[in-house]
């Protein structure tokens, strides 16, 4: 049997790749787990990696700063109204003399707490809705699938601010009203956009 110059080149292993295949064909890899590979594809995604240390440097920011500050973020003083940045209140303070890096660590908190909060409820809702859909089907999937189509082709905007008039003017008793922060979690839980 005659072979060609190329079939030989086929047949024979390149050495200068010789180490690139480990093991024979038909030899069992070696499985990994889903979380191992969601790690080690997330570890090599360096703008994932940068913004998750990015969003742990702002967490331990907010978590630490309160904590360890030894100013009131709610005392006033007078004397101390308008500082610019420095030493003793690297942001300055504000017009009562308020320090202004403790503010803005409080300030994160609540805005962290929210967006876990919306992130929560629509876990929540959709858990709750996909269950549903899913395991009862039919015309009901089908109609609770149109209607959320028809949910994701409204604007986002109007429909939050609608939702915060709303559950801010609702009263249980008289004195009662749904909290601020509460409010804003379910409207940005229920339109699924936190």
């Amino acid at each position: 049997m005659v072979v060609s110059p190329q079939q030989q080149r086929m047949r024979a292993p390149d050495p200068a790749h010789a180490g690139d295949f480990q093991f024979a064909a038909g030899t069992p890899i070696r499985q990994s787990s889903l979380s191992r590979d969601a790690r080690r594809r997330y570890m090599r995604n360096k703008g994932a990696v940068a913004a998750g240390a990015i969003f742990l440097a702002i967490l331990a920011f907010c978590i630490f700063v309160p904590i360890f500050s030894p100013y009131d973020p709610n005392a006033v003083n007078f004397s101390d109204a308008y500082l610019p940045p420095r030493l003793a209140h690297p942001f300055g303070t504000d017009q009562f003399g308020r320090d202004l890096m403790t503010r803005v660590a409080l300030g994160g908190r609540i805005s962290i707490a929210i967006g876990f909060g919306a992130t929560f409820a629509i876990l929540v809702i959709g858990l709750t809705y996909g269950s549903i859909s899913g395991f009862v089907g039919g015309w009901l999937d089908n109609a609770m699938m149109r209607f959320l189509d028809a949910l994701y082709g409204l604007p986002y905007l109007p429909f939050a601010i609608i939702t915060l008039a709303i559950e801010s003017a609702m009263t249980i008793v008289q004195k009662f009203t749904v909290p601020r922060m509460a409010s804003v979690m379910i409207a940005n839980g229920r339109y699924g956009r936190p």
